[in-house]
């Protein structure tokens, strides 16, 4: 299926650097309303990573080995009920220190979701679908 019918089935929806591909038939959820929430968690977590996580990374770093990567990616998360995979999908995109993202849901429907964004986004590398 090329990428135009595959748009015919669904509609793209961007928020934050992250669009995903909403179904038309509604078998999964896009709430709009989270947005905010969405914005927040991703300024949360990379403010912290600036202020404390990269300096207690380095200390430990430092002290487990002669060399530090202060650049290298060190943050994994859960995202325990992704429904679309869009905040994992941003997490992805807009965290630069982060090196996993398990984007989990119980939902068949939801997890071909979450694979189909995963790499619409080009993220696979750091997104990991799952259902459980």
């Amino acid at each position: 299926m090329s990428e135009q019918e595959a748009l015919g089935e669904f509609t793209p929806v961007t928020e934050g650097s992250a669009t995903i591909l909403f179904p038309k038939k509604e078998d999964v959820f896009y709430n709009p309303v989270q947005q905010f929430n969405r914005d927040l968690s991703v300024l949360s977590i990379r403010a912290w990573s600036e202020l404390y996580g990269d300096a207690l990374v380095s200390k430990k770093r430092k002290r487990d080995t002669d060399q530090v990567d202060s650049d290298k990616p060190y943050i994994s998360i859960l995202e325990a009920l992704s429904v679309s995979g869009l905040r994992a999908i941003r997490y992805a995109k807009e965290i630069p220190k982060v090196s996993s993202v398990v984007a989990n849901d119980f939902s068949e429907d939801a997890v071909r979701s979450i694979v189909r964004n995963v790499e619409h986004n080009n993220v696979s590398q750091v997104v990991k679908p799952n259902r459980g």
